[in-house]
């Protein structure tokens, strides 16, 4: 069962909930939260998203812990937060950024935010006071929950995470443009390597068999039928 923790700037607790439809922008009803935390369920969300709705300081921003609990032993593992465009000095890739395509080299955090519209604050006093807008907002532009399948004859998943894609829109363009799409994903995966490792074994075994086979065919045909020496005739014109 996933959970969450939530936390505000201060550093604020505000305790343990369920998670179902916090973390997407995209559906607030309960049959799209309970959707996506079912077990080999795949949703795809795709929605318009007003930013002015973000701008001023009525909206509050939170940061959240996702953890899921064993109920075998009544412990908490914590959920990894994957960000892709964070730069990463450890990737393989020329971008140097955290969406490299081996997972040794990605940074994974464990706390993470939806729409930060305090980053942005020119001063000071316009935080502490709640008296100005940021000049920019950032807002997830994918958020995708990921299980990873173990491929094993047990039915077990390796622990779950989260891939978020961050963007910034400055207010001006706001202003005029308020309107952005959004995208939230939740999908399974699982690691097909060793599976082709075997198909491949046994794509060669069944190749060499096959080479015998005709071989030993080839041979018996000869000695049933072997070749008889004829006279050369030669035609002089």
């Amino acid at each position: 069962m996933l959970n969450h923790f939530r936390y505000d700037i201060y550093g604020k607790y505000y305790g343990m909930e369920p998670l179902s439809n916090q973390i997407t922008l995209c559906s607030k009803n309960y049959e799209d939260g309970y959707r996506y935390r079912s077990f080999g369920s795949v949703l795809v969300q795709n929605c318009a998203l007003d930013l002015s709705n973000f701008m001023g300081r009525n909206y509050t921003m939170y940061f959240y812990e996702i953890f899921l609990l064993d109920p075998t032993t009544n412990t908490f593992i914590d959920i990894p937060i994957m960000i892709d465009n964070i730069p990463n000095p450890l990737a393989f890739d020329k971008n140097r950024m955290n969406n490299s395509t081996n997972p040794e080299s990605w940074i994974l955090t464990r706390r993470f935010f939806l729409i930060d519209n305090l980053s942005a604050l020119q001063t000071l006093n316009s935080f502490k006071l709640k008296s100005d807008i940021p000049i920019a907002l950032r807002f997830p532009k994918l958020i995708k929950l990921i299980v990873l399948l173990q491929n094993t004859l047990l039915p077990k998943i390796m622990v779950p995470y989260l891939e978020i894609f961050y963007k910034s829109k400055i207010k001006s363009m706001i202003e005029n443009y308020p309107v952005t799409y959004v995208n939230f994903i939740s999908e399974y995966k699982m690691d097909i390597k060793g599976f082709k490792n075997i198909m491949l074994i046994i794509f060669i075994v069944l190749n060499v068999l096959i080479g015998i086979m005709v071989a030993i065919k080839m041979y018996i045909w000869y000695k049933l039928n072997p070749p008889t020496l004829s006279p050369v005739i030669i035609f002089f014109i």
